[in-house]
């Protein structure tokens, strides 16, 4: 029981992950660390609870199975191909299981820029650093860009990195009273 309610502080809830959580929107190395030291804390030695959960996210490395297309994202990303419009992805998933999940929808060939959140010398979001990197690669200028984001973290870096337009969805983690509070709150911060 105790571990379970250990197990909800990193934003697992038994039926689904909390939108604000290192579960949801961490890196694998941010989930890795919450989950190792949430075990260190249960009197675990930390060279074992990091054997653990290195075992564990390797065994949930991403199955063609498990792939869900909610559009078609090949027709769409040709679309924009087609009228010179850029596209990258950014995304706190790892490199491998991002690629992995890019080729079975086959539209890797259809992007411009991918980041991921193991990439090394990048700075997860809602950092900036990552829009700025994307922006300059693509050559264009942060009013240029839209961002599409399904959670909190994303609408953050979107604000954070003065992006011309974010558009927050529903179709992953993120709950729409989460991505209008983040929206409003950095929006009050910037004084817009």
């Amino acid at each position: 029981m105790e571990l379970l309610f250990a197990l909800t502080q990193c934003g697992y809830l038994g039926h689904g992950l909390l939108q604000k959580s290192v579960l949801a929107e961490g890196t694998e190395e941010q989930v890795i660390i919450a989950l190792t030291n949430l075990l260190v804390s249960h009197g675990i030695t930390k060279s074992m609870a990091q054997s653990i959960v290195s075992k564990h996210v390797k065994a949930l490395s991403l199955s063609p199975e498990h792939v869900v297309q909610l559009t078609d994202m090949k027709s769409m990303l040709t679309t924009l191909r087609q009228h010179s419009i850029k596209t990258a992805i950014c995304t706190s998933d790892s490199r491998k299981g991002t690629v992995q999940a890019l080729a079975v929808l086959d539209v890797l060939h259809l992007l411009d820029v991918i980041v991921c959140g193991d990439d090394p010398g990048r700075l997860p979001k809602p950092h900036p650093d990552n829009a700025e990197f994307i922006c300059r690669e693509l050559h264009v200028s942060p009013e240029e860009t839209v961002m599409i984001g399904d959670t909190s973290t994303d609408i953050a870096f979107a604000k954070n990195a003065n992006l011309g337009l974010c558009i927050g969805v529903l179709s992953g983690i993120g709950q729409q009273n989460g991505l209008e509070e983040t929206w409003l709150k950095h929006s009050e911060i910037e004084g817009k």
